[in-house]
């Protein structure tokens, strides 16, 4: 799946929080065990299946320095002058070791005790990660709401969730602190439709794709209902999407052509002030792997509260 990932400015949704530096987190732990409690529950329990969880998770092959250590001082020594390309392959490498400590610990949350963990999570933060953002808000003690607003699109942590929807509370969606969050800005389509639209990208998997495939990619695109047949006519064609036919699932489903390395699918949703497009694409073996959270995903969608 094409993935166009563009520099997002975030608004804060106050309290405004300044990123820590790692020594800062270690010297503010007595501050954080309330999170030991809000975080044990593992992804089972919150019915995500654990079978992803299972899967080895391997490092991108990125260019970057291999060994963490050597990644973790170059990523400091660099972080402020990094391109966009850059910034992007060391956030997912910062997600491969995230992914690695979520597969360690059956999903749960690391506590705040976890300095390997807590560093991924301040370095991805220091990146402009908004998942991360909001997850170290927690660890700091920063309190009142946590969210940060884009494009008209909101993340927010009410933990164990990150959650993500639209600004008007038309729609929104849960799911695990592992999943890297992208926003893009409001995208106007050729045919004048502005939709919200963000990417969640999923655990790290072994893949049979091309280079920095290992995590399977999830798109959502949101519009008005009046702009529906606009909104998917453009993007169906813009991710060459066919009609799938009748399925068990709820909703209208689409597939890319079969064979290739990779594979995608997605469904159409439709909600009584949004039409959302979900699709879902990967390197074959990560897509295979990853596709149960896609469809736990697509099954939580709505405007509710997040289920237990």
């Amino acid at each position: 799946m094409s993935d166009e990932r563009r520099t997002v400015a975030w608004r804060v949704i106050p309290p405004r929080a300044t990123w820590p530096r790692l020594a800062s987190v270690r010297a503010t732990r007595c501050r954080l065990e309330f999170l030991l409690l809000l975080s044990a529950t593992p992804v089972h329990a919150q019915g995500w299946s654990t079978a992803p969880l299972r899967s080895p998770t391997p490092i991108p092959r990125d260019g970057l320095p291999v060994e963490r250590p050597a990644f973790n001082a170059w990523l400091k020594a660099h972080k402020d002058s990094l391109s966009p390309a850059q910034a992007l392959a060391a956030r997912e490498r910062l997600y491969a070791y995230i992914s690695g400590e979520a597969k360690s610990r059956g999903g749960s949350l690391p506590g705040a005790t976890d300095t390997g963990a807590i560093s991924a999570f301040v370095l991805a933060a220091q990146l402009g990660d908004p998942g991360a953002m909001l997850i170290t808000q927690q660890w700091m003690g920063v309190k009142g709401p946590h969210a940060m607003a884009a494009g008209g699109v909101v993340v927010r942590y009410e933990a164990p969730y990150l959650v993500v929807g639209s600004d008007d509370a038309a729609w929104r969606v849960c799911y695990p602190y592992f999943f890297m969050t992208t926003p893009s800005p409001r995208m106007r389509a050729p045919s004048g439709v502005s939709a919200e639209v963000i990417s969640l990208a999923t655990l790290f998997a072994p893949d049979k794709g091309p280079h920095g495939s290992s995590q399977g990619t999830i798109l959502l695109v949101a519009a008005p209902p009046q702009d529906s047949t606009r909104l998917l006519d453009d993007w169906l064609a813009r991710l060459s999407l066919t009609p799938m036919g009748q399925t068990e699932a709820p909703g209208e489903w689409y597939r890319g052509a079969d064979g290739g390395q990779t594979a995608r699918v997605a469904v159409v949703r439709r909600l009584p002030r949004r039409v959302v497009l979900l699709a879902y694409g990967g390197a074959r073996g990560s897509y295979e792997v990853n596709r149960t959270h896609f469809e736990t995903l697509v099954s939580r969608l709505g405007t509710g509260p997040c289920a237990p």
